[in-house]
């Protein structure tokens, strides 16, 4: 019985947990940078992350985020960035920044390499591949998706209609209300006598 333990679940475990050991902080970096990518439309290259589990907190020594319109510069550049969540909070199912550094930000810097992300090469013409079919479909989508701008929402936004007494829809609904309660209550007692 011991021995199926440890061939069947011991020895699977401990190969996953070395695996996830050494690689997940390194697919953890590849996909912040790929997703930074997609955001801005330029390269973010994230240097030496790291992730420990006393306390549970993510590092990384240096952070880059290129300029779409200028690739030979950053937007910003970091130094050193920690994050650190509370562990107990995050049984509990919150998630709670004990510490968040971030060091040397520096703003509009020279880069080294071109920041540019690579276009992708075009499909052969005559064939239409059904991962290119569902990329488009997905900016399509993404397109319709309703963005959240602040400015937009202050330019629409009427204070004067929300304070309006006017315009209020309960106040309309008030006899509805008082005559609900007087049906209610005609209920109650034709339930009440019936008892009786």
């Amino acid at each position: 019985m011991r021995k199926k333990f440890v061939y069947f679940v011991l020895i699977p475990l401990l190969a996953l947990c070395i695996v996830l050991y050494f690689f997940l902080g390194g697919w953890i970096e590849s996909s912040l940078e790929l997703a930074g990518e997609a955001i801005v439309g330029a390269k973010v290259e994230i240097d030496h992350l790291s992730l420990s589990l006393s306390p549970i907190a993510v590092q990384f020594t240096r952070l880059q985020v290129a300029n779409p319109r200028d690739p030979w510069k950053n937007i910003f550049e970091t130094g050193k960035v920690r994050f650190a969540l509370s562990f107990g909070q995050l049984l509990r199912g919150k998630y709670i920044i004990e510490t968040a550094e971030v060091n040397n930000l520096i703003v509009g810097t020279k880069r080294s390499t071109n920041g540019s992300i690579p276009k992708p090469p075009p499909a052969p013409s005559g064939e239409s591949s059904v991962f290119a079919e569902a990329t488009d479909a997905l900016v399509q989508e993404a397109q319709k998706a309703p963005v959240f701008d602040l400015a937009k929402i202050r330019k629409e936004l009427k204070i004067d209609s929300l304070l309006n007494i006017q315009n209020l829809r309960s106040v309309q609904y008030v006899d509805t209300l008082k005559r609900r309660v007087q049906e209610a209550n005609q209920q109650w007692q034709a339930t009440l006598s019936d008892l009786e």
